[in-house]
């Protein structure tokens, strides 16, 4: 609740929402009750997009692309949801090759991708499939989406990263110096603006690397900071 809320503080009025897999962006979704006239654009509807959606976050009246309607590739939810969305017609359903496709996604004013992943080095490089040469998920369309938000006409497209801050029962940092060797970039550094975890959030657009580093290190567990920051020396960073 604590990454929803920071990252509910990212995203604007009238923004177009695409939100992956799992808690943290349900949790988002969730954080977002006080906005006005969100549109939807993502590859997953799920619950909290339907929630927003009957509280009147959710309008669509403001997008580019597929105006007054939700616009996905499959769902994943309840019961509840999936009876909501038989017959409803400001949900519609395209092929994946055109919801996730970067150009399409970037007609969309103010386009806000957010999306998960498993570890982010200080640099900024996203790794959300595996873990060293040990495959953990799949690719999906994080990397579309995050560049269709990076590359809107309008500028104000944003690509937020969450995850928490720990893993393992909080014995290891989620926060590298550098990722695991064999570990699949699921996204460069160039296509993220913003990592969030329940410590903050870290500002990478148009930053040095050594000022993406301490923008890292100041979200990361309190109890990594340290050896973080010893790390980065090492490396050359700071």
């Amino acid at each position: 609740l604590r990454i929803g809320s920071n990252i509910a503080g990212l995203v604007d009025d009238v923004a177009r929402l695409q939100l992956g897999i799992g808690g943290i962006p349900n949790a988002a979704a969730l954080a977002l009750r006080g906005k006005k006239d969100l549109g939807i654009h993502t590859e997953m509807f799920v619950d909290a997009m339907m929630e927003l959606y009957e509280l009147g976050v959710v309008t669509n009246r403001r997008k580019s692309y597929g105006k007054d309607k939700s616009v996905c590739t499959f769902s994943l939810g309840s019961r509840k949801l999936y009876d909501w969305l038989d017959g409803n017609v400001s949900v519609e359903f395209q092929r994946g090759r055109n919801v996730i496709d970067p150009a399409i996604i970037a007609r969309n004013s103010r386009m806000t991708s957010i999306n998960t992943c498993l570890m982010v080095d200080l640099t900024g490089q996203v790794s959300s499939e595996s873990i060293g040469p040990a495959q953990y998920s799949g690719t999906g369309g994080q990397f579309d989406t995050a560049q269709g938000a990076t590359g809107g006409t309008d500028g104000l497209g944003k690509s937020i990263i969450a995850c928490y801050s720990t893993a393992k029962g909080g014995t290891v940092s989620t926060i590298v110096p550098t990722l695991p060797e064999g570990s699949a970039v699921t996204l460069h550094r160039s296509y993220v603006d913003h990592v969030v975890t329940e410590h903050g959030v870290a500002r990478l657009r148009g930053r040095t690397v050594r000022e993406r580093v301490n923008e890292l290190i100041s979200v990361a567990a309190p109890e990594f900071r340290e050896e973080l920051k010893g790390q980065a020396r090492k490396l050359g960073y700071i």
